[in-house]
């Protein structure tokens, strides 16, 4: 579900509770700041991008998080396709 909604003026934090129904889910979930950095992150993205907590996540983009995701991978064949993928795929 995307909901477009004016810009908060409060900061977006990592450390506060988030919404933790969202923890729950399979998929990997982001709030995107206006500027189009990572703001929050559920369990499930920091735990599919090997971030060791929330906060590695704040105050990057999707596309540098995926990079650094591939940065040790020996096979890099999937990594230009994957950025397609997700440069498709952001609203």
């Amino acid at each position: 579900v995307w909901i477009e909604q004016a810009p908060s003026t409060d900061d977006v934090d990592a450390s506060t509770p988030g919404p933790r129904h969202f923890d729950q889910l399979p998929d990997g979930v982001v709030v995107r700041t206006p500027d189009g950095l990572i703001g929050w992150a559920n369990e499930t993205f920091v735990s599919m991008f090997g971030l060791p907590d929330r906060r590695a996540a704040v105050g990057q983009t999707l596309e540098q998080v995926y990079a650094d995701a591939w940065s040790d991978a020996p096979d890099r064949t999937g990594l230009e396709a994957g950025r397609v993928a997700l440069a498709t795929s952001l609203r």
